[in-house]
């Protein structure tokens, strides 16, 4: 049995994954942007506990406030998220460009964001709202052809006295192989056969559980539903792809699939004192980079208690939908480039072409591409195909550009190069 609470140095997982993952990540490689949903208990408090307001991520407010856990379950009678509408969620995702919503059907907490009959402690059956937000979230993403993905938490669980993670309420090492029995392996498989096709099982802090658990939860994945990935949050290198450190944008990074997880502000769960949005030309820098590496970005958001995705946040990411929009072919399957990252942004690839994304607009009139040794057959701007007039000098490929960048909140360059070049 693991000890009860977190092995930080394990919290997610190691970095290694299995070498063959049956071809279900086709899509995965393709779609390189996603929406991350945080929503439970957590957010009807808002970040907030008996008249003291915490900061830092809301979704671990039980934890960092020690709250016992039948006191947080009062959360639930409360909640009544009625301002939810899956269709309005599923909408902003494709107004934004995702491809993929995973959201969060049980948290630390141990509430289930879903019908469940392995524990009562569920949106279903502990709310006056009543309803299952999964199954309709379900149906709106099968209308809108978006995949749908599902977070659990299968270490931790603070409502539970055999999981990890509650030293508050619960003395003592409990018996874990109970709890994974009773309550964790019934959940994900509800999760795995009551919802249609399921895009990924999204696992995490994995802490110190034993291959043998994440050997059979992973076994149990791909038995239900064979093309279901299963990320490296599952613990002891037994994952599809790998899972990058929450909010972590790489200088460099591994081989094979691989994404980073992101917050739109700085909490991922609502905290209604955190209005630190991350603009739109920062996101975008953070997809490109993260796609100019060979990886996908799954960008987080935090909805209200009432279940409403916050209004500002809603509109940043229409804006980079815009974006997307116009130069999408920059980004949805494109992948690693020979160009290393530059100090005017970094550069994303396809087959015969090369995407430069402009972050930071030189003020000079030119931009450099150094050592570039390949054939460069013609330079145009994504967005509105104009031609860039470019020549060599000294080895390195200069760009002749205007003064004020003409697309916004990034412009990208086209170049269509030969497909042996290289750097």
């Amino acid at each position: 049995m693991a000890r009860r609470d977190v092995d930080v140095a394990r919290m997610w997982g190691e970095a290694s994954v299995r070498r063959e993952d049956g071809g279900r990540g086709e899509w995965f490689a393709e779609s390189r942007f996603a929406m991350f949903v945080h929503w439970g208990l957590y957010s009807e408090a808002a970040g907030r506990w008996r008249g003291r307001t915490y900061h830092g991520i809301s979704e671990w407010l039980m934890h960092v406030a020690r709250i016992p856990a039948r006191e947080y379950g009062r959360l639930a009678r409360r909640f009544n998220p009625t301002a939810f509408r899956a269709e309005e969620w599923v909408g902003l995702a494709k107004d934004a460009g995702m491809r993929t919503i995973v959201v969060t059907a049980k948290h630390h907490d141990g509430f289930a964001m879903f019908k469940s009959a392995a524990s009562r402690f569920n949106i279903v059956d502990a709310t006056p709202f009543g309803r299952d937000p999964l199954k309709e979230l379900a149906e709106a993403c099968g209308k809108a052809g978006l995949r749908l993905g599902f977070y659990y938490s299968q270490f931790q669980d603070w409502h539970e006295a055999d999981a990890a993670g509650n030293t508050w309420d619960f003395a003592g090492p409990g018996d874990f192989e109970r709890y994974l029995r009773t309550k964790a392996m019934p959940q994900i498989e509800e999760l795995l056969t009551n919802y249609g096709p399921v895009a990924l099982i999204w696992f995490d802090t994995p802490g110190s559980i034993s291959r043998e658990a994440s050997a059979e939860l992973a076994a149990m994945v791909h038995r239900l539903q064979p093309r279901c990935l299963v990320n490296s949050r599952i613990g002891n290198g037994l994952g599809d792809y790998v899972t990058l450190g929450d909010q972590e944008i790489p200088l460099t990074a591994p081989e094979g699939l691989w994404e980073t997880v992101d917050t739109h502000n700085d909490t991922w769960g609502y905290a209604d004192n955190d209005h630190n949005w991350k603009r739109a030309g920062e996101l975008i820098g953070r997809l490109a980079r993260s796609v100019s590496l060979g990886g996908n970005y799954m960008l987080n958001v935090g909805p209200t208690g009432k279940g409403a995705i916050p209004g500002e946040s809603a509109a940043i990411l229409r804006e980079v939908g815009r974006w997307l929009g116009r130069n999408g072919e920059s980004v949805y399957g494109a992948g690693r480039s020979p160009v290393g990252r530059q100090a005017w942004g970094c550069c994303t690839a396809r087959p015969g072409a090369l995407y430069l994304h402009v972050l930071n607009w030189p003020a000079t009139g030119e931009l450099w591409v150094p050592d570039w040794k390949g054939k460069v057959r013609e330079a145009r701007f994504l967005a509105s195909c104009e031609a860039v007039a470019f020549s060599r000098k000294g080895g390195h490929l200069r760009l002749a550009i205007p003064a004020v960048a003409p697309d916004g909140p990034a412009t990208v360059i086209k170049l269509t190069v030969d497909r042996k070049s290289v750097v």
